[in-house]
This record gives C-alpha cells, sequence and structure tokens, in this order.
C-alpha cells in the first residue's frame, strides 16, 4: 500500500509542473508579442496571468496547507480532506476552460496539457479511495406493516439503484468516502430523504420506513351567495395537482348545475335563440346532440365565483383532509 507522503508528493509535484508550465507559457506569449506586435498574443499572456494568480496559486497555497496539517493528522483525514480538494479543483478547472477555450492552437495546447493534469489528479484520488471505501446500507419496509417493499427506488446522490432483496427489503452501497443525500421511492408511497456522511472505510446503516400515500375522497359542499342552495360533490385525488383539477371540476359542476340548462330536443333549442338566449350545441358520450342554454354569461359566472365557499359534509371528511394534506407536504 503506497504511503500518504506518497499522495502528497504527487499532488505537490502536478501542481509544480503546472506551475513551471504556467510560467514558460506567460514568458512564450510576452516574448511572441515583443517578436511580432500580434495583440492576440498578448491577450494570451494577460489570460493565462490572470488564470494563474486567481485561480492556480490558491489551490498550491491550499495543498502546502494540508501537507503541513497532515503530520498532525492521519491518512484516513487526509483521504477526506484531499476529496473535498478534488472537488473544489475541478470547478477551478473549469474556470480555467472559461477563461482560455478557443479554436488558437496555441491555446488548444495548454488545454490539453491542463486535461491530462486534471486526469492524472483524479487518478491518484481514486487510488487512494480505493484503499478506503466506505458502505451504505439498509432496508425499505412499509411503515406500518413492517413488509419489505422490494422494487423501491433510492436516488444517492442523482444515482439510482432498486431494492430487490425479497426476502428483507435491503440494499447496499460502496463508495468513496463523503457527503450522500439518500430518498427512497415507491409507487404509493411518501418518499423518504435522509442525510448521511460517509468517513472512510465506514459503514452506515440507513433504513427507510414509507408511508402509504392516502387517496383522498371526500364530499364536499359549494355554497354562493345566489343561488343559495348547496351544492355536493364528490372529491377524489391521489396528489395536489389532481386536488386542484377535482376543485376547479367542482366549480364547473356548480356553474352547470345553476348557471345552465340542456335539452336534447331541437324545438326547444330553437325556441332558446327565438328569446335571444346564448345556445350552444354539443355532443354526448353516446355521440348524441343536445343544446345548452347559458344563462349564466362568463361575466355573470365570474361575480358568482367570487362569493363561492367550500365546506366539508361532515368533520370526518374534514379530519380526512387534513391528515391528507400533511401527508402532501411530506412529498413536497
Amino acid at each position: 500500500m503506497a504511503t500518504a507522503e506518497y499522495y502528497l508528493r504527487q499532488e505537490i509535484g502536478l501542481k509544480k509542473d503546472v506551475d513551471t508550465y504556467y510560467r514558460s507559457l506567460i514568458g512564450g506569449y510576452s516574448s511572441a508579442y515583443a517578436r511580432t506586435g500580434k495583440r492576440t498574443f498578448l491577450w494570451l499572456a494577460d489570460t493565462a496571468r490572470t488564470s494563474r494568480t486567481v485561480l492556480w496559486r490558491p489551490l498550491i497555497e491550499e495543498l502546502n496547507r494540508i501537507r503541513d496539517e497532515f503530520r498532525s493528522r492521519d491518512l484516513i483525514w487526509l483521504t477526506k480532506t484531499l476529496y473535498s480538494f478534488a472537488v473544489r479543483q475541478e470547478r477551478v478547472i473549469a474556470g480555467i476552460y472559461e477563461l482560455i477555450a478557443a479554436d488558437l492552437p496555441e491555446r488548444r495546447s495548454f488545454l490539453d496539457r491542463l486535461s491530462e493534469f486534471a486526469r492524472r489528479i483524479r487518478r491518484i484520488i481514486a487510488e487512494l479511495f480505493a484503499q478506503y471505501p466506505g458502505v451504505i446500507f439498509g432496508h425499505v419496509i412499509d411503515k406500518e406493516t413492517r413488509a419489505p417493499l422490494v422494487g423501491a427506488k433510492l436516488t444517492i446522490n442523482g444515482f439510482t439503484i432498486v431494492v430487490l432483496d425479497a426476502i428483507a427489503g435491503r440494499y447496499i452501497f460502496e463508495n468513496f468516502p463523503g457527503s450522500y443525500t439518500i430518498t427512497a421511492e415507491m409507487e404509493g408511497y411518501i418518499p423518504q430523504t435522509i442525510k448521511v456522511a460517509l468517513a472512510p472505510a465506514g459503514r452506515i446503516e440507513v433504513n427507510f420506513e414509507l408511508e402509504k400515500l392516502i387517496k383522498l375522497e371526500i364530499t364536499i359542499i359549494l355554497r354562493a351567495k345566489t343561488p343559495t342552495e348547496p351544492h355536493y360533490y364528490t372529491i377524489s385525488a391521489k396528489n395536489m395537482d389532481e386536488l386542484r383539477d377535482a376543485l376547479e371540476k367542482a366549480k364547473e359542476s356548480f356553474r352547470r348545475r345553476f348557471g345552465e340548462v340542456d335539452t336534447h330536443d331541437p324545438a326547444v333549442a330553437d325556441a332558446w335563440r327565438a328569446k335571444g338566449k346564448e345556445v350552444v350545441e354539443k355532443t354526448d358520450k353516446a355521440g348524441r346532440k343536445f343544446w345548452v342554454w347559458k344563462r349564466w354569461s362568463d361575466r355573470k359566472w365570474s361575480e358568482v365565483e367570487k362569493t363561492i365557499r367550500i365546506e366539508f359534509l361532515s368533520d370526518e371528511d374534514e379530519k380526512k383532509y387534513d391528515e391528507w394534506i400533511k401527508a402532501q407536504e411530506k412529498i413536497v
């Protein structure tokens, strides 16, 4: 097994290699500008100098601090620290790409060199982490029945695995140390999310107990200032979108009942038209024509709609609604 010093020497050596290349790159561009007077070379020199000062030098300083502090630490600490360092380093390299990326051969050469450096860094970090993999394991079960939920989907930092153990509903995930956000999902259940921090060579048990998603089925009462007669409507919804649609349909049902009159008799429809009524021709599910007299104009309906209030048919329905809303909030 390679020593921690080996990894530090590799990291610092690579940093010095790129820093030396920076110096030669800046000097070369400056000389080319002095010889040719082309402002392209001046721009290249300034860009390389900026990326070295603003982006690259802080990385070297941070790595030196890690090297000094390691003298009082252990290899596991170094593994975790270099992992965080590597993540920040990837962002820095991306920033350098944005500064220098272009089609000029000189800039392509530098980007190729930087890409090779990034690959070498990732390889070193991977070798180090391979010595200390961590494991996250656990099970996914029904909270009420305690039965395993085979086929539940787990998303771990964007990576999806499926629980296949039919006996215990168990899963296992081996990966590098770091922070993980794990979400367990199953159709018909409320998703559950847990955050954990996995240490090198660590083992964490993360168990999920999913609650069943209850389908809302209640009867509501719609009342308006005019007409005062109540309108009963049964709502069925599995999620908030369906609830919103159901409430809109309840209002539309109210409008049809009190604001519209229909007939299948064309003579009646003609009589309505003769009186100047607004009549619309429609077709039912059986393919038969019928006519609707709109007693309320859109403006009239808008006025009525503002006065509509919704009530529950019973205290039991209100309780069901409150419990269902709480369950939906967990999903959000």
